[in-house]
């Protein structure tokens, strides 16, 4: 049985942190290939490449690849310490920067980006965090979460949200 990628998405929040406990679980799992890695993505907002944030259309690049921001090193550094407590020692962090800074263009970066790994690495499984917010606070913030589990073009059966 060949090897899994599994993908989590993080943001430095508790739901993300549960994810990536997760995450760590379905590599380590007894009986998994020893192929099995955990990719951990961190999406930034990069102020150069916002866009309006009423914007309906994302076109063009989805996300780029840059330099990390002090937040997200400290994010990146916080999931790879709690991976190698959980004993994931085959792991790759990588931090891109979303287009634009609504949930709808973090979510995009991140469908995109599972989106292209698949594509170079096969069998990829998305692991997303879900914050606890009203339907008001979904309507009016949005939620990337939402907009992962409805429009990525990975297979329905290799998603699960936490």
């Amino acid at each position: 049985m060949p090897g899994r990628t599994v993908l989590v998405a993080l943001d430095g929040s508790e739901k993300t942190a549960a994810a990536l406990s997760f995450a760590a679980g379905l590599v380590g799992a007894p009986g998994s290939p020893e192929e099995n890695h955990l990719r951990l993505l961190h999406v930034q907002t990069c102020k150069e490449h916002l866009e309006e944030l009423h914007e309906l259309e994302i076109t063009g690049p989805l996300y780029t690849v840059g330099k990390p921001s002090e937040e997200s090193i400290a994010i990146m550094d916080a999931a790879i310490k709690r991976a190698k407590d959980m004993g994931v020692l085959n792991f790759r962090e990588d931090v891109v920067s979303a287009k634009h800074s609504s949930a709808k263009g973090i979510g995009a970066a991140i469908c995109r980006y599972a989106e292209d790994l698949e594509k170079t690495s096969g069998n990829v499984l998305l692991v997303v965090g879900c914050r606890e917010l009203s339907f008001i606070q979904r309507a009016v913030l949005g939620s990337v979460s939402d907009y992962v589990v409805r429009h990525c073009q990975c297979n329905l059966g290799q998603r699960a949200l936490v």
